[in-house]
């Protein structure tokens, strides 16, 4: 008990020093992309991770759920559609939208996304996704902030390049919170029967820090991941088996304050070309 609630308090301690870039400042991920230690720029989520993504797939849809830290009190979930608009000039144009939430009945937060992406040349991809955030809880002043990211993908030769950065970011008129800007630049390669993925991800006001990552291929369908972030020190876990066009993916993420563990499922269209795991 005493571990539970020292557990919640240094939780919720960091996000209430300064709620709305707490919130932004970790950003959500789906299970896959955890699992190869939280990689955005690469990340296979058109909507949490590389808005640019969304233009690549026909249509789909996902959700995912976490227990941060092992800890019942707390609960993250959220959920993403991705669809294809039509073309211009041959080239597909996408909208994606997303809702997440976070917290427990003390602390809660609450996230909407709306991304519009397109293909611009062959293997390039850009997107654009509009982020809002509300926060509080009983008793606590309410927060809210809101930030737009620009994103790039670039695939050549199997392997990809990916870049998310916030153009902008900051307070709605009338809270006293802001937000720190983040950007990150990653690639994906191939490698034998998997896939190495290397990202630098930079928050405002802190060191630049590397996320590495490997998946395996360990049968048709299945796929076993692994990632390392240095600013935690943090090792992640995960599996991904991939059925016709669903895909259910575990991650597990042992962390100072508890295991984080994080399940996703999704229902995929048409891939427009190779996307990562």
């Amino acid at each position: 008990m005493t571990r539970t609630v020292a557990s919640i308090a240094l939780a919720f301690s960091l996000l209430v020093a300064r709620p709305a870039a707490g919130a932004f400042e970790r950003p959500p991920v789906d299970a896959a992309s955890a699992g190869v230690g939280g990689a955005l720029a690469t990340s296979s989520d058109p909507v949490f991770g590389n808005p640019a993504l969304a233009s690549r797939v026909a249509a789909g849809v996902s959700a995912s759920a976490a227990r941060p830290f092992g800890l019942a009190e707390l609960r993250e979930g959220q959920v993403a559609a991705w669809t294809t608009l039509g073309s211009v000039h041959a080239h597909p144009i996408a909208l994606a939208a997303g809702a997440r939430t976070f917290g427990s009945s003390a602390w809660a937060e609450r996230e909407l996304r709306l991304g519009l992406a397109a293909e611009v040349g062959p293997g390039i991809a850009i997107g654009l996704a509009a982020r809002g955030l509300s926060a509080g809880g009983p008793g606590l002043a309410a927060v809210r902030s809101v930030a737009v990211d620009l994103a790039l993908r670039v695939a050549a030769g199997g392997a990809e390049i990916g870049a998310v950065a916030e153009a902008v970011a900051g307070e709605i008129p009338g809270d006293p919170t802001g937000e720190r800007r983040r950007s990150s630049l990653g690639v994906r390669s191939p490698l034998a029967r998997g896939d190495v993925f290397l990202e630098l991800q930079r928050t405002e006001d802190r060191a630049p820090s590397l996320v590495l990552g490997v998946t395996q291929r360990l049968a048709p369908g299945l796929e076993a991941r692994a990632g390392v972030r240095e600013d935690t020190g943090e090792i992640a876990f995960g599996l991904g088996l991939t059925l016709l066009r669903s895909r259910v993916d575990l991650a597990v993420i042992p962390g100072d304050l508890g295991r984080t563990v994080r399940v996703s499922a999704a229902i995929l269209g048409d891939s427009r070309a190779a996307s990562p795991p």
